[in-house]
């Protein structure tokens, strides 16, 4: 319950700050140059590390053809300790990948583009332990936008850009076999798309919202035999333009160990989960450009319910294998509405429902010699809107598979 804003996955990332000593670590390849610095200043208890990297297909390629792409970032990450139990963490990261065919001095050139998109992050986090838990106080802000320029058609020009800035806090309690978490945030988001062409704009949106939003969780261990989690978090959506609404999400999770020594389990959840946030793509076009747009008169928010059951076996200290299958569903997705009025600047999104299930298979083996893994994932995904070429006031529905329906993927390391 403590992650909000999101009806699909959470990606977590830790930035390493080194241990402190003086440290250099890069690489060269045929596609791209990194670099990595990190040091420190052991009586002050100080820890940081600047890393940077740089792809040069444009300039490895330029004897041969003209590919006139890049990609370059830049992070950083400090942390500092203010006391034993008191630390600081100060993180910042900018990229961006750019493909501009406008720079080829040919004018036989069939397609000159102008392509470049990328993000900013930065963010700041203060961790306390406590005798009994840890308090947790963070603000980031983050930026991410994609443009599309034909220069050469009347200065044809897409862009779609997101932000977000916000902060919170998380206080988590341990006693025992219990452990119980809460804690509150507030997330700023504002979106700005455009599509222009000879002077003449086709299509515009813009638009923020404020998420207000807190949890209570908690979870219970019983030695070697149960694990089971319950909470629920509530938010409020409050969008310019739209009406705010309040959603509340509750989840439960339950894991049962079984065997003499408790290698094997078995495990199910259920829960809700919400989102205000759409990407929408064009899927009968390969080039792929999201549009970024928030719930609010254009559009409303996602609502998922879900549920998972499976089994996990830990036959050796080595050995790992588990089978989990899983059905979702969703209200409140969104597409382009290709049959859209020019005069309403509300009807270009098409409203629907969806239905995503399937199955995930992990094999994995750690040792001295050798380490490696399988994943193996079937999904099916489905998604129903209104047939708007049906012709009749009473339209009826259509259901097809989206671009992310994959049937079989394989990952073997």
């Amino acid at each position: 319950a403590r992650f909000g804003g999101r009806v699909s996955s959470v990606l977590t990332v830790e930035s390493d700050p080194g241990g402190g000593e003086l440290e250099v670590d890069a690489g060269v390849s045929v596609l791209a140059t990194r670099v990595a610095v990190a040091g420190g200043m052991g009586e002050r208890d100080v820890r940081w590390r600047l890393s940077a990297r740089r792809s040069y297909f444009d300039k490895l390629l330029a004897p041969f053809t003209d590919f006139p792409y890049h990609l370059q970032d830049l992070q950083g990450v400090a942390e500092f300790g203010l006391s034993p139990r008191d630390r600081i963490r100060v993180t910042a990261y900018t990229g961006d990948d750019v493909l501009d065919f406008t720079q080829i001095d040919n004018e036989d050139f069939p397609l000159r583009v102008d392509w470049d998109w990328g993000n900013d992050v930065a963010g700041v986090r203060w961790d306390r332990d406590l005798s009994n838990g840890r308090l947790t106080v963070r603000a980031a802000t983050s930026r991410f936008s994609t443009g599309l320029a034909f220069p050469d058609f009347d200065d044809t020009d897409f862009r779609s850009r997101i932000s977000q800035e916000g902060g919170g806090l998380d206080w988590t309690l341990r006693r025992g076999v219990v452990e119980v978490g809460l804690g509150a945030e507030v997330q700023d988001y504002a979106y700005d798309n455009l599509a222009s062409s000879g002077g003449t704009v086709f299509s515009q949106g813009v638009g923020d919202g404020l998420q207000l939003g807190g949890y209570l969780q908690t979870s219970w261990r019983s030695p070697g035999r149960w694990l089971i989690e319950a909470g629920a978090r509530v938010d409020r959506w409050a969008p310019d333009p739209g009406d705010p609404v309040v959603t509340l999400s509750p989840r439960m999770a339950v894991k049962r160990f079984l065997g003499a020594d408790a290698r094997w389990a078995v495990n199910a959840s259920l829960g809700r989960y919400t989102q205000f946030l759409h990407s929408l793509r064009d899927e009968e076009l390969s080039l792929g450009l999201d549009v970024w747009v928030l719930s609010g008169d254009r559009a409303p928010h996602v609502t998922s319910d879900q549920v998972q059951l499976g089994v996990e076996a830990f036959p050796t200290d080595r050995w790992t294998v588990s089978l989990e299958a899983y059905a979702r569903t969703f209200d409140g997705v969104v597409t382009f509405n290709t049959s859209d009025d020019p005069n309403d600047d509300l009807d270009d999104i098409l409203v629907g429902d969806g239905l995503s299930w399937g199955a995930d298979f992990f094999l994995r083996r750690t040792g001295t010699s050798v380490n490696g893994w399988l994943a193996l994932s079937f999904l099916k995904a489905e998604r129903t809107f209104p047939d708007v070429f049906s012709g009749a006031l009473d339209r009826p529905e259509v259901t097809y598979a989206p671009i992310f329906d994959r049937r079989v993927d394989m990952d073997l390391v």
